[in-house]
Formats: structure tokens, sequence, C-alpha cells
């Protein structure tokens, strides 16, 4: 009887220890910013804010794979040890290994820290530009194969409409801004002529449907370019025609 009384004392141990265990790893994964999860067929870091929750921070532009799933999260483990240490307040941009880099310094305007780098990225990169976007909570920051945000360049505004005209394709993406009658008034003079107040499919939220891309990544980055000039942008559920 005593054996069966110490054995079961032993198993009420064991199953209090895995609570306390579960319930820390679960206390300690509430109190990261910075952590990574899938995000429309590719991978995020995601930064948890006070007042909307988890935010998309930065944006892969390819393909979901183990490689880019662990890339991702050793630099949110990057962002949340600097963040930990509060080197976070002066990051600056330098260069590694002849690759740009998204580093943290000692102080402010100081060089890169040894092993202070947060994100190495592809050379040619306008590192200060993606800099920018991060410190000004331009958010996201989609990176790709090249890690270049859409270029203004293809654009030629006001233009009579802005996304892909080709008639047979079958799957389209839709990029949004919300709606205000400001909004799609300053769109349709200075940017998209052909901008519709329009209901997202799936919602009953009315947006301003400012163009369609056949390609994904396009609809991301134009997103992406009417957040910097209107203040938003989304991509919305891909329709079939």
């Amino acid at each position: 009887m005593k054996s069966t009384f110490l054995g079961q004392l032993l198993i009420i141990a064991i199953l209090s220890l895995r609570g306390i265990l579960a319930s820390t790893q679960s206390t300690l994964a509430q109190s990261r910013s910075y952590h990574c999860s899938e995000y429309q067929g590719s991978v995020a870091i995601f930064l948890r804010t006070t007042h909307r929750g988890d935010v998309p921070f930065i944006v892969w532009n390819e393909r979901l794979s183990s490689q880019l799933g662990d890339r991702c999260r050793e630099i949110a483990d990057r962002f949340q040890r600097a963040d930990d240490n509060g080197t976070i307040n002066f990051m600056t941009t330098g260069i590694v290994n002849n690759l740009p880099v998204i580093c943290v310094a000692g102080f402010n305007g100081g060089p890169c820290l040894p092993n202070g780098t947060l994100i190495t990225l592809r050379a040619n990169t306008n590192s200060q530009a993606i800099l920018d976007r991060i410190k000004n909570r331009q958010l996201p920051v989609i990176l790709g194969d090249s890690n270049n945000l859409l270029s203004t360049n293809r654009f030629n505004f006001p233009m009579d409409t802005c996304g892909d005209t080709h008639r047979n394709a079958s799957t389209w993406y839709p990029v949004y801004v919300n709606y205000r009658e400001s909004n799609l008034r300053l769109i349709r003079s200075q940017y998209c002529r052909d901008a519709i107040r329009n209901r997202r499919e799936g919602s009953k939220l009315h947006s301003i449907q400012v163009a369609s891309f056949i390609d994904r990544e396009d609809a991301i980055r134009f997103a992406e370019l009417m957040k910097e000039k209107v203040g938003s942008g989304e991509v919305g559920l891909p329709s079939r025609r």
C-alpha cells in the first residue's frame, strides 16, 4: 500500500511539473514581441503591439519552405534579443561579408556591433530604405527574391488602369484601400482612375478596389505602394473568373 501511495504521489508530481513547464512556455511565448507564423502562403515575422495585436512585420515574398521557416525564426530571435537588451533603439545599416545588413549599434549613430546583424540582405539592396520603413512602422516590410519593394517606375500615375489587363487569366488578386470618400477622390485623380468602391469578398467591409493582379506577389507589392501613398493597402481574397 505504501509503495502504491508513493507511486501516486510521483505521478501527481510529474503531472504538476509538466503543467508548470507548459504554463511557463506559454507565458514566455506570450511575452515575446517577435514571432514567426505562416502568412499568405509564405512566412512572416509578426510584431506584437498593444493596440493592434499581432501585425505582420517582415514578410518574405518567397514560397514557404523549411529553410525559410528556420531563417524567419532565427531573425525573429535576433530582433527579440535586441529588443530585450535595448540595442533595438540603435538600429542602423552596414556591410558584413560584402553584403548589406540591418544591424544594431551600441549607441545612436554607431557602427554595427559584433554579432549585431539582424537581417542580411541581397547585394544591391537599398538597406536604408528598408530600415526607414522599419523605423517608421510602415509595415509590413516585404522581402523577396531581390529584397526590393515594388518600384514606382513601373507606374506612370495617374493611370486609367493600375492592375493587369490580361483577359484570359482565371485567378485575380484584388488590392483594396480603406474606404473614405476623400480617399476615393484622391486615388481617382492621382493614381488609378478606374478605382471603385466595392464590398470585399467574404466580408461586409466596404473598401476601395484600386487594382487586380494575376500574380499575388505583384498584388502584395502594389498594396505596399498604396500604403505608402495613401496610408492603407491590403490584398483581398483571390477571385476566379
